[in-house]
């Protein structure tokens, strides 16, 4: 799930659900998220990152520690 005031889809990212996988013992796993690259100078953008259990991981016993959320920072490359 991502959350925002100025970083909007699709002038910002790609909007899409994405799914990190994680094998029995793993606890890091990675997930893309696009960003798209103009040449708008912008300012600070910033996104919630939301971890959500699937049923599946549920019906496994599955847990996600708190925070469940992150806020993740996407600086302006443009000047």
């Amino acid at each position: 799930m991502l959350n925002s005031l100025c970083f909007t889809d699709p002038s910002d990212y790609a909007a899409r659900e994405v799914t990190a996988t994680f094998l029995p013992g793993e606890s890091t796993a990675n997930a893309c998220i696009p960003i798209v690259d103009d040449e708008d100078h912008e300012c600070l953008e910033w996104f919630t990152l939301e971890l959500k259990l699937t049923q599946a991981a549920i019906d496994l016993c599955a847990v996600v520690s708190s925070p469940a959320t992150a806020r993740v920072l996407v600086e302006d490359n443009d000047g």
